[in-house]
């Protein structure tokens, strides 16, 4: 490793454990160490969170040993001047919406889109999410923000009706991180993630602490069936049609994470 300054930066996904990681964090490096850039008063206007961006708070934040927000641009590890270890989470993209839907129930925060869940029950909060121009929740929505460009803005195009992000671009990216985690594999992703945070911070380790997790799911496969079961089959059916890169994106890091916990 170079002798540049060393940070993490955690890409937070909405309802892709984020808030555990969060807490992993605060607990490796002390919570003053750890700074969420869209709360922080001063970064959270920031069009773009980007490789210059970071650079800068490396430089402004001495002591800050990682940052984490929504929309970071997923290149961070590719700054020449920091050295950056990468940690961004993917999850199959029914799931994710049934704990999006579930928290947008209970959250008690101030939360506009949280009374439009509560109009509807899940079937009809999805057709909601289609048809909106708000509904990014139930369209490709870790695809779109794992493609965002430099500038902060989306590249999402729609084709056929479907909204779709930078697929490509987003592979480049994350095939480029040390790994990329699975929600539905999350102590396997911690064990990865663990061996090779530590080449960047000795004794680097972050516990499953299921924190703001909205259900304990033992068997995600059952889950998953429980919850197609229960859906509208036109609704599943395009659910599914609506999420075809989402949940390629799942497969294609489930798969990688396999392999690399059969070369441990």
């Amino acid at each position: 490793m170079s002798e540049k300054k060393k940070i993490v930066v955690h890409y937070h996904i909405y309802k892709a454990a984020g808030s555990t990681i969060i807490d992993g964090l605060k607990h490796q490096f002390g919570g003053d160490n750890v700074m969420e850039v869209d709360k922080h008063p001063e970064y959270a206007n920031v069009k773009a969170y980007n490789i210059a961006f970071f650079e800068e708070l490396a430089e402004t934040h001495p002591s800050m040993s990682a940052y984490t927000a929504h929309r970071v641009i997923p290149n961070i590890h590719w700054s020449k001047n920091v050295d950056v270890y990468p940690i961004a989470f993917v999850r199959h993209p029914l799931l994710r919406a049934m704990s999006v839907y579930r928290f947008e129930l209970i959250r008690e925060d101030e939360w506009p889109r949280k009374h439009i869940a509560r109009k509807f029950d899940l079937a009809g909060w999805m057709n909601w999410c289609f048809d909106s121009r708000q509904g990014i929740e139930c369209r490709n929505v870790q695809t779109q923000l794992y493609s965002l460009a430099d500038s902060g803005q989306f590249t999402v195009r729609l084709q056929s009706g479907v909204y779709k992000g930078d697929l490509p671009a987003l592979y480049e990216r994350l095939d480029s991180m040390p790994t990329v985690g699975v929600v539905e594999m999350f102590d396997a992703s911690l064990a990865i993630m663990n061996r090779a945070g530590s080449r960047y911070f000795p004794d680097f380790h972050i516990k499953n602490a299921q924190v703001n997790s909205t259900k304990v799911v033992d068997d995600w496969r059952a889950e998953l069936e429980t919850i197609e079961k229960s859906l509208p089959k036109d609704v599943l059916d395009r659910f599914y049609e609506q999420n075809a890169d989402d949940l390629a994106l799942f497969e294609r890091y489930r798969a990688r994470l396999e392999e690399q916990q059969r070369q441990l």
